[in-house]
């Protein structure tokens, strides 16, 4: 069996869709990949800032809500203060916990890296692969879309590969419910 490792690259930041008194009516939220710290005696408060892609009116994401001033490093305080685009950019695509709090997380565009299969060229061969697929982070993507494109394939051939069970993941459930998850196992034969 070859092992194949296939990585998501994003290219983007998530959106998140939220209700924007300003326009009222829902909006796409963009990270500003601002931070604001708010000290309250020896409670502390970070909020990540979000603007609205329509009327730039903001909106915070609250991080941490009065957590002791000892709580985070001087180096983390300093990166939160000083607006450190890494931490921020690790906040923004970390967002799952928005989606469990009801707001709607429009996923970042991608690209994918690593060996292309050729599934119409396996000169009557059986081939297996186990295809690793990573991701640094989980997102509301579903694994048959990445799959069809990467193996460039349709609809329809994809469906026959799952119906004759060629194509299946590691996880206990049917790949058409896989979601994109931080390192999961496809198996391909052909």
């Amino acid at each position: 069996m070859e092992k194949i490792i296939w990585r998501v690259e994003y290219t983007s930041l998530p959106r998140i869709k939220k209700y924007c008194k300003k326009c009222g009516r829902k909006s796409e939220f963009l990270s500003s990949k601002l931070f604001r710290v708010n000290a309250n005696q020896k409670n502390l408060d970070v909020w990540l800032i979000y603007n609205c892609s329509n009327c730039k009116t903001t909106w915070k994401q609250e991080l941490f809500s009065r957590v002791k001033h000892n709580y985070f490093s001087n180096e983390i305080l300093d990166k939160f203060s000083g607006n450190d685009s890494d931490l921020a950019h690790y906040y923004t695509m970390d967002c799952n916990h928005l989606a469990k709090a009801g707001f709607e997380i429009l996923p970042p565009s991608y690209t994918l890296t690593g060996k292309h299969i050729d599934i119409y060229t396996n000169n009557g061969f059986k081939n297996n692969f186990e295809i690793h697929l990573i991701s640094d982070y989980q997102f509301d993507i579903k694994v048959i879309s990445i799959l069809k494109d990467k193996l460039r394939i349709s609809n329809s051939r994809l469906d026959y590969l799952i119906k004759n069970n060629k194509i299946f993941c590691n996880m206990n459930k049917k790949i058409k419910k896989c979601k994109l998850q931080k390192e999961q196992i496809i198996y391909l034969t052909l």
